[in-house]
């Protein structure tokens, strides 16, 4: 099937390896000088835990406009990257939209498409893979094939929609795996990730110099934050996440995990280099998450506040590592 990658970050290209991989035709919306590096080198990606490399030659193109008439069309950006991308979105011609990526937004750009766009499908997913771009290529951090969590921002998806998707993806491992709700699946995916952000960011952006004590904690305050979303009515997803934060074996096997990631190149992975690379989307979605869970009449969430209150505030981190990434540091960002 025809298919448009809009975001060529490192989430971007390796979903667009697993699309042509998958016998799709692919075209990658890149500019500057990634763009050429593409077109002209082809879209190359070390695969980090598999240990070995891959190179592609999906179309690339400038613009989502020259990129022309696409069956699945899948944005891959940061959240604030893709309010801003919205209107080129619903102009597109591609009948099936994906939004790929963090978004605490998800209302908003629904309604938006909805109004601008009323002729369109509008799915929302998460893709579990890290990484960063370099100069040349993509360092991938992955487990598996991987695969992409995709539904409606509420309710379940439409069949329609899944048996495009599945048919996009019948050939190789990458699969999609629908989840109803993914409003709330978001929501709760920062309650997870932000800990990271916080203990992250106070350790100057290396995880490796993190103790057991911080991954104690970091687990802690998730769990604080899945409290007082159930609170607020969010449902908790996915299903059974609540028990990698209360005592008991699942709890026990995460902390044992975090330790893993968090001495090796993993975490520099999954975690750092996004810190890095995105500070002004974690600071949005940190304060979109805050005045979400502060609507929560005597919320008690200890052990995140004092996180949050250890590390530098925003305004310092967004002038240290956006100036560090001006300077010519490697981008990870769906740019």
């Amino acid at each position: 099937m025809r298919t448009i990658v809009f975001g060529a970050g490192a989430l971007g290209c390796y979903l667009a390896h697993a699309l042509v991989a998958a016998g799709n035709d692919v075209c990658v919306v890149a500019r500057g000088a990634w763009g050429q590096t593409l077109a002209s080198d082809g879209l190359k990606i070390r695969h980090v835990v598999q240990l070995h490399s891959t190179c592609d030659h999906p179309q690339v193109v400038g613009s989502l406009t020259e990129a022309g008439t696409a069956d699945v069309l899948f944005a891959v950006m940061q959240q604030g990257q893709m309010l801003d991308a919205l209107p080129q979105i619903a102009a597109a011609d591609a009948s099936l939209v994906v939004l790929v990526g963090n978004s605490l937004h998800v209302d908003e750009e629904l309604a938006y498409l909805s109004e601008h766009a009323p002729d369109k499908t509008v799915l929302f997913g998460f893709q579990a893979t890290a990484g960063r771009r370099e100069a040349d290529h993509v360092e991938c951090a992955r487990l598996g094939a991987s695969g992409l969590t995709v539904g409606a921002a509420h309710g379940s998806a439409p069949e329609m929609a899944q048996a495009v998707l599945n048919y996009v993806f019948a050939k190789g491992g990458y699969k999609p795996r629908y989840q109803a709700d993914m409003a709330d699946w978001l929501t709760c995916h920062a309650a997870a990730v932000l800990p990271f952000c916080y203990v992250a960011y106070r350790l100057e952006c290396d995880l490796t110099r993190a103790t057991k004590e911080d991954l104690v904690r970091l687990v802690d305050a998730s769990g604080e934050a899945y409290q007082a979303l159930a609170q607020l009515g969010v449902r908790i997803l996915p299903e059974g996440e609540q028990g990698f934060y209360r005592p008991g074996p699942r709890h026990a096997a995460w902390l044992l995990a975090l330790q893993v990631i968090a001495k090796t190149s993993i975490g520099r992975l999954c975690v750092t280099d996004h810190c890095r690379a995105a500070t002004t989307e974690m600071r949005a979605i940190d304060e979109d998450f805050m005045a979400l869970v502060e609507q929560l009449p005597g919320r008690h969430m200890p052990t995140w506040d004092a996180l949050r209150a250890e590390m530098p505030g925003w305004d310092e981190l967004e002038a240290r590592w956006n100036r560090k990434a001006n300077e010519g540091a490697p981008c990870s960002r769906g740019c």
